[in-house]
């Protein structure tokens, strides 16, 4: 039998060259992030590992919870989260953080129209004090027969009634300027009064800026080069 000839060059695939494609940013999910973490209510310090403690601050600004505030609920010491924060500051934790406090400024700012309207803990606690004075008053008018000392309990509720809502918006007022302080300084991309100029940069969060012309006008209404 005749041996079969054998090829020295060998047939040779085309390999395809490798396509790059651009790296999109990635990021991190509140509810991944966060998932399972609740307001902690016991009286002792939770087993965490100091970077769950760090995040369960996080999770608590963004419900409008103060760092302070925050760290007491967990009896954790405040030196270690933000000696933590600090040497955290690159990388995924500082854009959670960031996040955290646009969060809580939204959150505070939201608090203003709560106090306002009445709506809040402080606020509610002064009104149920109001109403049981003002039933211990009438109840002491219509016990008495003497229409000279009914008055006089009349009069002492009305004065007591105004001082009580001097408290009240001398108190709210105080929370108002202080969480709108808190918005302000935690968010201040979308709360400061501040006013921001962009000769034709763009800046986060105001999306494209206008170039602004500047021309120099002479006396008699003729534009004039500089």
């Amino acid at each position: 039998m005749a041996a079969k000839k054998i090829s020295s060059h060998t047939k040779r695939t085309k390999v395809p060259a490798e396509t790059t494609e651009p790296r999109t940013k990635t990021t991190i999910s509140m509810s991944t992030v966060y998932a399972g973490y609740t307001i902690w209510k016991e009286p002792t310090a939770p087993s965490w590992h100091p970077i769950k403690c760090m995040r369960y601050v996080f999770f608590r600004m963004i419900g409008g919870c103060t760092v302070t505030d925050a760290i007491r609920e967990i009896h954790w010491d405040p030196a270690q989260f933000w000696h933590l924060v600090d040497l955290k500051r690159h990388g995924p934790f500082r854009e959670e953080y960031a996040r955290a406090k646009k969060l809580q400024g939204r959150a505070f700012a939201d608090s203003v129209l709560i106090v306002a309207e009445g709506r809040d803990r402080i606020t509610r606690i002064q009104k149920k004090r109001i109403d049981r004075m003002i039933t211990k008053s009438l109840r002491r008018i219509a016990k008495t027969k003497s229409k000279v000392y009914a008055k006089i309990i009349f009069s002492q509720l009305m004065s007591d009634l105004r001082e009580h809502d001097k408290i009240i918006m001398t108190r709210n007022k105080l929370q108002m300027d202080a969480a709108k302080w808190i918005a302000k300084t935690a968010n201040p991309m979308e709360f400061s009064e501040s006013a921001r100029i962009a000769l034709g940069a763009d800046l986060p969060g105001f999306g494209e800026a206008a170039p602004i012309l500047i021309q120099f006008v002479g006396p008699d209404g003729e534009v004039v080069d500089p």
